[in-house]
């Protein structure tokens, strides 16, 4: 045994009562309970000899048995005071010659104690932010799901009264005397407008719900995605023409092949999508609708043997680069809400923010995906967006769903993104 080592040890009860004395009066220092000191001076005393081994595998013990307290900086000040007395003790034990070189040696060991502690101190403060950020994403989560329940919720309770609402106005209708009917049309007529705009919000609000929770239904049934372009833009005839936007649409492939999709809700997909485009585009624009496929590569039947990409340009006012994917979310509604009139399709109208969220979830429902592309936003010179619509072409129903992977990347090649 070292002479260094078997003094300290003798020493034990004096240092200890001198750290301890010491460390209750030091500011912020960690309170050692009288064993942990006495164990401290052992191990100190150990790796004089034997290493800084013993010092790690106390200090490790400790530090898992204190894990979840505050304990930032509170080692490294307690081990600088130790350090202070027991050299006090050296000094005053020893010749200058010996102390000299005792107190190097134990400059070594505290050294690597200081930067031991200061590891784990580093590891303990990363866990408490772990920790910090599980429960901020848990109160995310739990947010989330109460909003969800919400709109689904909302959206029940509304239909009772609205359906009311429709149903006395029809009732006032038949009442009311023929001589009368030329002034009460027009005041029930704006009911019925507002009851079929409030129907359409209570209805996306359902599908919104149902998307959260995974209970959107598709049947996939024989479609040609060039008809269904075809109706959304003869539905919009009429608001384009208010609007003088200019819309046009490249010819389709017209091969005669169908694919299987939901008609009805890839319809909604994209009417949706243009419907969001001439809202957000300027009186006097325009909008362009192309499409390319591609081949999918190898497949089995049931599998995607082609996709098809709808792309819908427009000269709106874009689209800020940090919202590009925000502008999916349900209940989302970018730029200040004191700005943007009141409508379905005026310029800027606001909206219940469910249209593109409700493209998505559809999309993805059939194995597809969505996504947009904008130089910026500006209202002033108006640089426009893209939304991208992958949708997958099956030679026969699908088994299973393949194509949501499926994206553009920023040079515009097609590449498949992994899964998040």
């Amino acid at each position: 045994m070292s002479e260094l080592r078997g003094w300290l040890e003798s020493r034990q009860v004096d240092l200890v009562t001198s750290l301890e004395t010491t460390l209750t009066g030091a500011e912020h220092a960690w309170p050692l309970s009288h064993r942990q000191v006495s164990a401290l001076v052992l191990a100190v005393a150990a790796a004089t000899e034997r290493g800084s081994r013993v010092i790690e595998l106390l200090l490790r013990q400790w530090h898992e048995e204190n894990l979840a307290e505050e304990l930032p900086g509170r080692w490294v000040t307690a081990i600088l005071v130790m350090r202070e007395v027991i050299w006090a003790h050296v000094i005053s034990g020893f010749s200058p010659a010996k102390a000299l070189n005792h107190l190097r040696a134990l400059d070594r060991v505290f050294m690597e104690i200081i930067g031991l502690a200061g590891e784990l101190d580093v590891q303990n403060r990363v866990h408490d932010q772990e920790r910090m950020l599980e429960k901020t994403r848990d109160q995310l989560r739990q947010l989330e799901h109460n909003k969800s329940n919400f709109i689904k919720i909302a959206a029940h309770e509304l239909k009772t009264p609205l359906t009311l609402i429709d149903g006395y106005a029809n009732m006032l209708m038949t009442e009311i005397p023929e001589h009368a009917r030329p002034r009460t049309d027009i005041l029930l007529g704006g009911i019925a407008n507002g009851t079929r705009r409030l129907g359409e919000i209570i209805a996306g609000m359902i599908d919104v719900s149902m998307i959260d929770t995974q209970l959107l239904d598709v049947t996939f049934q024989p479609l040609y995605v060039r008809q269904l372009v075809k109706t959304v833009v003869e539905e919009l005839e009429t608001v384009l023409r208010i609007r003088q936007i200019e819309l046009t649409v490249d010819p389709f492939p017209q091969d005669g092949t169908p694919t299987y999709g939901d008609s009805e809700r890839l319809y909604q997909a994209i009417y949706n999508v243009v419907g969001n485009a001439i809202k957000f585009t300027p009186d006097n624009g325009r909008i362009h609708i192309r499409n390319s496929v591609v081949k999918a590569g190898e497949n089995s039947p049931g599998e995607v043997s082609s996709l098809m990409e709808v792309q819908v340009s427009d000269t709106g006012i874009g689209i800020a680069p940090e919202n590009l994917d925000h502008v999916f979310d349900k209940l989302v509604g970018l730029g200040s809400v004191a700005l943007h009139s009141t409508g379905k399709y005026t310029f800027k109208g606001g909206g219940p923010g469910l249209g593109l969220a409700i493209s998505r979830g559809i999309l993805e429902a059939h194995g597809g995906a969505i996504w947009a592309t904008s130089p910026g936003y500006d209202e002033i010179r108006c640089p426009g967006s893209t939304f991208h619509l992958l949708v997958p072409l099956y030679d026969q129903p699908p088994t299973h769903r393949t194509a949501s992977s499926w994206r553009h990347d920023e040079t515009g090649t097609r590449a498949r993104q992994p899964h998040e």
